[in-house]
């Protein structure tokens, strides 16, 4: 039942383009928020240089890695799946899902 419903939920997606949220890209999620990092006051003084380090080697095999998928469609789609989505009661279930795509419209679905 759950998979059948995210399937769904990636059907309806794919149907329309993104019209409101950015992107995912490597510079926005990637680039822009290490250097609000380096330049926070918040990173010890003790930890910036390995973080700048180990942050700019990542950022640059994650680079790679969108610039061999580029062409790739994007579409829709359910961007939140995990346990603490679900909960129940002996009496009733609900499924809490927050529809949170990069692109897409947040909401919020009870079922």
């Amino acid at each position: 039942m759950l998979g059948r419903s995210l399937a769904r939920i990636h059907q309806i997606g794919a149907l329309r383009a993104f019209q409101v949220r950015p992107g995912i890209s490597v510079q926005r999620l990637g680039w822009d928020a290490r250097a609000q990092v380096l330049a926070s006051e918040l990173l010890p003084q003790a930890l910036r240089e390995r973080y700048s380090s180990v942050s700019g080697a990542l950022l640059e095999r994650v680079s790679e890695a969108f610039a061999a998928a580029a062409g790739t469609r994007e579409i829709r789609l359910h961007g939140d799946c995990h346990l603490g989505i679900f909960c129940g009661t002996s009496t009733a279930r609900c499924s809490w899902t927050w529809m949170i795509a990069p692109r897409g419209y947040a909401c919020r679905t009870c079922g």
